[in-house]
């Protein structure tokens, strides 16, 4: 975990490009005050119910009066499935490893390309040891060969 690594495969599954927050900008529903939490890579933005304290604000907010601001940045992510080539296959079951793409390397793979995707591996439940539920958040990724492209004439 935390250490940078290189897989690859051939992509089994994507998902469709989704937006996700980068900075979250929340609103107090009662005070009208704001406060902004920067996400690391691969944090799912959350909502805290817990009390902030505002320089010049002296009574308590209540509890879950918090609000998450339309106006907060967003990014471009997507989830995609990888796969172990068939060729590197030494037992009966190819392994496969979630991976989680953001930025600038939305959108290019689809299911059936050959990559080489470099990135961090994380835990997405760091409360149990169970590195099962791992993913490669991935800092880069390159088509090893394209799809196979069939063009048709008139014979």
């Amino acid at each position: 975990i935390s250490k940078l690594f290189v897989i690859s495969g051939i992509i089994i599954s994507s998902t469709k490009p989704y937006i996700k927050a980068s900075k979250l900008k929340l609103q107090c529903k009662s005070c009208l005050n704001t406060k902004t939490i920067e996400l690391s890579p691969g944090q799912n933005p959350y909502v805290p119910s817990f009390f902030f304290f505002f320089p010049g604000h002296n009574q308590k907010c209540p509890k879950d009066s918090f609000i998450a601001m339309p106006t907060s940045p967003v990014i471009d992510s997507q989830s995609l499935k990888i796969q172990e080539f068939p060729e590197d296959i030494q037992q009966l079951v190819a392994r496969t490893y979630h991976l989680v793409v953001d930025r600038k390397n939305v959108s290019l793979c689809v299911p059936g390309d050959r990559v080489r995707a470099t990135g961090v591996m994380l835990a997405s439940d760091m409360k149990s040891d169970n590195l099962h539920k791992g993913y490669l958040y991935v800092t880069g990724i390159q088509k090893i060969k394209e799809r196979a492209e069939v063009n048709y004439t008139e014979e």
